[in-house]
């Protein structure tokens, strides 16, 4: 009797695991695909999206495992999930990416099965790609946020120039009343029916060669990437900026010899080649021979031009050796300026740089203040003179203080319009927070009609003739910007604030139409943060 019980419960259980196994989706029908950054981002965490699709597994609870390059460090190696009611499995996961070059993604391993069931299929779904890590891309869209107040004029706007800036030609747009009208274009306005006047902007343009040492020292580690990915990422995203400003870019490379030099040009294409060349940058395990890579530059480059080394100098020798070239050349008026980087040794500039613009240029070396790096410079490049050259100073620093953060941020601001520091709102967020003033990421999320309260730095203004006294602003904080309504009577009550201070605080009613999101102001506050910032762009 016992044998016969025993037989019907193995058979009733291998009838349940059948019909468990059966439920399960067989091995084909299943669609998988990869969604990921095109091309990787030297030293970024990036996101990989695998997407798996059968119709016939809606339900299931799934765990894929990704054959993505070790080298990118995936992580978590296996991620679970479960299918939707369309048999949509979306799952993710987190790269980073410590060294250039091309890799290859493998197969993909789905495992799926019912909740409390009794067996699990594994799958391999073939989707073999290539990808490559190039320089670091991601940098670049960060900077966006301060490059965008040098975004052109809207139709209708003209540009405020500083008196005596030679111009260049910037685009065509309909005549307004109070337009030159030696600038109105007359083939455009025959051919459009309309008038139609040429815009102008100030005119951009100067030389920059960046030189990059490829030796023996740039292949010591620095945190998670090597030197030389550093002074890659560094290039790409200089190079950009000097693109993005109108300027013409070069590069140059090298070790014991000089293994590539790109000419200056303009525009994306020239962008383009530089970021290719970048990425198949490799280093050598040989000293540099900056006094060759001096001369091919004296030779290649025929004017004025602001070079950036990015190199790491560590014993005296090579220090030497590099200050004197760097001096030999500016006495033809090659170069504008060298800089080096991680070296406690080498800063040097160029004399009759005037405090080198490099108040706010020199990155001062690690454990140095930019202080005691334009002193050191001051030191090489110029003579103490009679009166001061036995004097004996105690560790060759500046004598005054380290510049404060204002201070160094004000130096950033009038040097180059921008900085590489975090944004000025960014410093003041907490009492913001108190003031109840909210970021630019999230105003856009509030429904329309809602009080608002926003802050940020002034970067455009305008005053069109043909808004009837509406003065249009746009608000920049650390997350994106903001527009500002301002009417003819909160103008007239607030003029000197809304005209001269660069941080202002806004209360007023927001606009959401369409997903165009504009604030409409009630109230005007001036905010006294004791942190620089570039002068806004006007139009009027």
């Amino acid at each position: 009797m016992l044998g016969f019980v025993a037989i019907v419960f193995n058979a009733g259980l291998a009838i349940v695991a059948a019909r468990d196994l059966a439920l399960l989706p067989g091995r084909s029908g299943y669609t998988v695909r990869r969604a990921m950054p095109e091309p990787f981002s030297l030293g970024e965490p990036e996101e990989v999206a695998v997407v798996v699709q059968n119709r016939t597994a809606a339900g299931l609870m799934a765990t894929i495992a990704d054959h993505a390059p070790a080298t990118l460090r995936p992580e978590p190696r296996e991620v679970s999930g479960r299918f939707d009611a369309n048999g949509l499995l979306h799952l993710s996961y987190r790269t980073h990416s410590p060294k250039r070059g091309a890799y290859r993604f493998g197969r993909v391993d789905l495992q799926v099965w019912r909740q409390d069931g009794w067996w699990r299929r594994q799958v391999k779904l073939p989707d073999p790609q290539e990808v490559a890590v190039f320089p670091n891309v991601v940098a670049i869209k960060r900077i966006q946020l301060s490059l965008r107040r040098g975004l052109r004029a809207m139709a209708g706007m003209r540009r405020a120039r500083p008196p005596g800036a030679s111009t260049a030609f910037a685009g065509l747009r309909d005549y307004v009343r109070g337009d030159d009208v030696r600038r109105v274009s007359w083939t455009a306005t025959a051919r459009r029916d309309r008038p139609v006047v040429v815009e102008v902007e100030a005119e951009r343009g100067q030389q920059v060669i960046i030189a990059i040492d490829c030796g023996r020292l740039m292949t010591a580690p620095a945190g998670e990437l090597d030197k030389l990915d550093h002074a890659v990422n560094a290039a790409l995203m200089l190079a950009w900026v000097a693109q993005a400003y109108g300027d013409r870019v070069g590069m140059m490379t090298f070790d014991d010899r000089v293994t590539n030099f790109i000419k200056p040009e303009r525009g994306a294409i020239q962008l383009r080649r530089i970021t290719e060349a970048l990425y198949s940058i490799k280093p050598e395990y040989v000293e540099p021979d900056f006094g060759h890579a001096m001369t091919h530059l004296a030779l290649r480059v025929g004017r004025r031009s602001m070079v950036v080394m990015l190199t790491d100098v560590q014993d005296p020798e090579a220090s030497r050796e590099l200050v004197a070239h760097a001096l030999r050349l500016a006495a033809v008026g090659a170069l504008n300026f060298i800089q080096a980087s991680q070296s406690s040794k080498v800063q040097s500039l160029m004399p009759n740089q005037k405090q080198l613009n490099a108040e706010p240029s020199v990155l001062a070396p690690k454990g140095t203040n930019r202080r005691d790096a334009l002193w050191q410079v001051e030191r090489v490049a110029r003579s103490a003179g009679a009166l001061y050259e036995g004097l004996l100073e105690k560790d060759g620093n500046s004598p005054l203080l380290p510049m404060t953060l204002p201070e160094r941020m004000d130096a950033d601001f009038r040097g180059t319009g921008l900085t590489i520091g975090k944004h000025p709102v960014a410093y003041h967020r907490a009492e913001l927070d108190k003031l109840g003033a909210l970021r630019a990421l999230d105003v856009g999320k509030l429904r329309n009609g809602s009080l608002v309260r926003i802050a940020g730095w002034v970067i455009v203004r305008q005053r069109p003739g043909t808004a009837k006294g509406f003065v249009f602003l746009t608000l920049e904080d650390e997350t994106g910007v903001s527009n500002v309504i301002i009417t003819p009577q909160i103008f007239d009550q607030n003029r000197l604030v809304l005209v001269d201070h660069p941080f202002l605080l806004i209360e007023g009613t927001l606009q959401n139409q369409d997903n165009v999101v504009s604030v409409k102001a009630k109230y005007v506050q001036p905010l006294s943060f004791k942190v620089a910032a570039a002068p806004s762009h006007d139009f009027h």
